[in-house]
């Protein structure tokens, strides 16, 4: 068909060009969010977007009748696949937020009718604090889904207090384009970012490269056709994330349980090591998510003469509140092993973000 309305149309035919482009050549250059290291020139091509694009549409079950909010970047992987790509795909009408503010959301949701956001963690924080998410209000929100991050525990069950329904998560990253994983209606279990989408292997490995079995922690291999060409202009780090089979190395840490469904425990990189002993900074971040006066909080290593490093934690308090670092802590050592516990607290008015709402952690310690 494509063929014969170029024959018609000159216009046309500059199409039927387009279309040939040859599936593995490169489409776009995303840079990864530099959380906590410098950005990376991830080189994604035709296939890599169009079959992660299928795979959402597939796992969410969207068809023309949704109205999706936009309300991340297009420069940002997320917001390129999920907010501009995914609603061509199927057809629907798309929504677009120039900037992120609670008044406009609320009003375009309102306004326009709209049945699905995908958005990252601090936005579904925002709008959970200020009291923005009311059923009753916006009760034409169908699907609602969380990514970029990890979702705090919290969050997730205030959204659900106010809204009726889960706030799905999904897990993904740049060299993937970026969706890997996505919790599913009926499929939320506390902890888990769901189950590989369609078209998507997902492994965990042991340091030894050795499969593990269910329920067992090591670094996730990821692949399908979603997985990028490489590095732009960096072929050591390329070689270091794809290796032989097709799998790219995510350098994130997690299991898979005997549902199927993966858990995400941490960065490789992020990975604490104090007096000999691994601590995760998620499961520090979700334990000071808990205390009622602690709004945000990012765990890192600060190094140590004799320990290697010591487990620090750089804290939002919230609005109003005097907690002390010795309050906090002794919060901790009730929920956490004593290694775990943090010896340095810092109290700060803000995280560092990037533009896609991202902790830069390694702007903690600069």
């Amino acid at each position: 068909q494509l063929m014969a309305a170029a024959q018609e149309d000159p216009s046309a035919e500059m199409l039927a060009r387009a279309m040939r482009v040859p599936p593995e050549t490169p489409a776009v250059i995303i840079y990864t969010a530099g959380t906590s290291s410098d950005p990376k020139g991830v080189v994604l091509s035709h296939r890599n977007l169009l079959a992660n694009t299928d795979s959402c549409v597939e796992a969410l079950g969207l068809d023309e009748s949704f109205t999706l909010l936009a309300s991340l970047p297009f420069f940002h992987i997320f917001g390129l696949t999920t907010g501009l790509m995914m609603p061509i795909a199927f057809g629907a009408t798309t929504v677009l937020l120039p900037k992120f503010s609670v008044p406009d959301l609320v009003a375009s949701i309102r306004d326009h009718q709209v049945d699905i956001i995908l958005t990252v963690p601090s936005m579904w924080t925002v709008l959970v604090k200020c009291g923005a998410l009311d059923r009753e209000k916006l009760d034409s929100l169908k699907l609602c889904v969380s990514g970029g991050e990890s979702l705090p525990a919290r969050t997730a069950q205030s959204f659900e207090e106010a809204m009726g329904f889960p706030l799905l998560e999904g897990y993904g990253m740049t060299e993937a384009s970026p969706v890997i994983s996505l919790t599913r209606p009926g499929r939320v279990k506390p902890g888990s970012v769901g189950e590989p989408v369609p078209g998507v292997e997902v492994r965990v490995v042991a340091q030894d490269g050795a499969l593990l079995e269910p329920g067992h922690d090591g670094e996730i291999h990821v692949r399908g056709a979603n997985v990028m060409l490489g590095y732009h202009n960096r072929p050591d780090l390329t070689d270091e994330a794809l290796i032989e089979g097709g799998w790219l190395r995510t350098g994130d840490r997690g299991r898979l349980d005997r549902d199927g469904l993966l858990h995400v425990t941490g960065r490789e990189k992020d990975l604490i090591i104090t007096g000999g002993e691994n601590v995760s900074p998620r499961e520090v971040e979700e334990v000071l998510a808990t205390h009622p006066e602690v709004a945000e909080a990012a765990v890192v290593g600060a190094p140590h003469s004799s320990r290697g490093e010591v487990v620090t934690a750089f804290v939002v308090r919230a609005e109003g509140s005097t907690l002390s670092d010795t309050d906090l802590k002794n919060f901790c050592r009730k929920r956490l092993a004593g290694y775990k516990t943090p010896r340095i607290i810092q109290f700060i008015s803000e995280l560092p973000r990037n533009y896609a709402g991202k902790v830069l952690k390694r702007k903690l310690l600069s």
